[in-house]
């Protein structure tokens, strides 16, 4: 054996360690706990506590500062309601109420008269409650210092005198009323013109006409109608159409008497045209069947009745 040569000789190579991953942990199997948060010093709880605190004084003082200048800002004259415009009826009234309708303030800091935060609403209900004969009022800003009212007057249909035509109101005096029968302004006619059912008077002059009815509640001693409605106020329109037919055959109506559920047309004397609430078109068929043949104006006829289906009665008096 031949004797090894130093340069026969291969170096050995010291390989590397190699590190293995470390197995996943199976399912089931716990996982390694990660070492638990060192808890913050007494001194840097303390430094938070004093940021929050600061942060705290801080937001309410900004809070505070902002509040005081919206305060102020909303104080300024520039910003207030110095001037009330109003149109309509009864404006100068209307522009009065509502000047006092925005005096004073909201809890003790927001002015009523801020053209920001007026009290629309209020100013209109005040208003409309002040002067019934004023049916809708808009309200607008024209400036920063100034608001207008614009009244819609409302629309008179009819006079309201009386619950009855034996008992009309007292002295006289009758009342304008709309077509829902709302009471809303003294009238300038009096029952003087309407004819009684006890006998004859001077004939109507006016061809506004008369209504005798309840009201929907009773009145005190010396208390106005004004604001009150007339009973059975959803039948009225159909009345009226009624009337307006009757007209139309040409008796001069000057009157009509609501009761239950009846109706009374009083002519210019002492002869009534009765029928029944909510039958109006067969009613006044009749009437443009029989008035014709009539004479409603002499005096001679009490009543003419159309209460029933079909048939239409005379009472003349004396029988």
């Amino acid at each position: 054996m031949s004797e090894r040569k130093s340069w026969d000789v291969q170096p050995r190579v010291r390989q590397a360690a190699v590190r293995r991953p470390s197995p996943a942990p199976t399912r089931g199997s716990a996982r390694p706990q990660r070492p638990a948060a060192r808890p913050p010093s007494g001194r840097l709880r303390e430094r938070r506590k004093k940021a929050r605190k600061t942060g705290l004084i801080v937001s309410a003082a900004v809070f505070v500062l902002l509040v005081a200048a919206l305060t102020y800002v909303l104080w300024l004259p520039a910003l207030r309601i110095q001037n009330v415009e109003a149109s309509g009826p009864n404006a100068d009234g209307a522009a009065e109420v509502a000047r006092q309708s925005i005096t004073g303030t909201y809890a003790y800091v927001i002015p009523r008269s801020s053209i920001f935060f007026f009290p629309k609403k209020a100013v209109r209900e005040a208003v409309l409650a002040a002067y019934p004969e004023i049916s809708a009022l808009s309200i607008s800003r024209t400036s920063l210092t100034s608001i207008k009212l614009s009244g819609t007057p409302r629309a008179g249909s009819f006079i309201w005198c009386g619950t009855t035509i034996d008992a009309p109101y007292p002295d006289g005096e009758c009342f304008e009323t709309d077509a829902e029968g709302f009471v809303f302004k003294p009238a300038q006619v009096s029952t003087s013109t309407v004819v009684l059912s006890t006998g004859s008077s001077t004939p109507a002059t006016s061809g506004d006409l008369r209504i005798f009815s309840p009201l929907d509640r009773e009145l005190a001693e010396g208390e106005s109608p004004v604001g009150l409605r007339v009973t059975r106020a959803g039948d009225i329109p159909n009345a009226l159409r009624f009337v307006k037919a009757v007209r139309g055959l040409g008796v001069p109506v000057s009157a009509l008497g609501l009761r239950n559920d009846e109706a009374d047309l009083w002519l210019s004397g002492p002869t009534r045209v009765t029928y029944v609430l909510g039958r109006e078109e067969e009613a006044a068929q009749l009437a443009a069947s029989v008035i014709p043949t009539l004479s409603l104006t002499d005096g001679t006829i009490q009543y003419l009745d159309l209460r029933f289906r079909g048939k239409a009665y005379v009472k003349r008096f004396g029988e």
